[in-house]
């Protein structure tokens, strides 16, 4: 056996195993940078909660721009950025996860 690398647990691997799980290792890596951030309600003081998915290679500045753009295209108003991530969603998915109460677009 040729040593070719290691698998995830660090054992040595050969050319011909990591060739066959290499159709695995490309179906179960993650297929979206997921981000998820508190934005105003357009017109009113109410914020929620949001989470949408971009293309796994797109950078976080880009994101970040795309983001502070969204009011400016009539979209709702960017509060703050809470996490980005790597996950399993299509990019272009956007899900609002919470929405809160009168008022809660005043603190950011």
């Amino acid at each position: 056996m040729v040593v070719y690398g290691r698998d995830s647990q660090g054992r040595f691997i050969s050319r011909e195993r990591a060739e066959r799980e290499k159709e695995t290792i490309d179906r179960t890596k993650p297929s979206a940078k997921i981000v998820r951030f508190r934005e105003r309600i357009r017109g009113t003081r109410i914020a929620q909660t949001v989470r949408k998915a971009y293309p796994p290679d797109t950078d976080d500045n880009d994101i970040q721009n795309d983001l502070s753009r969204r009011y400016d295209q009539g979209g709702n108003y960017v509060i703050k950025i809470e996490t980005i991530g790597l996950g399993y969603l299509k990019p272009g998915d956007e899900f609002i996860l919470a929405v809160e109460g009168p008022h809660s677009g005043d603190i950011s």
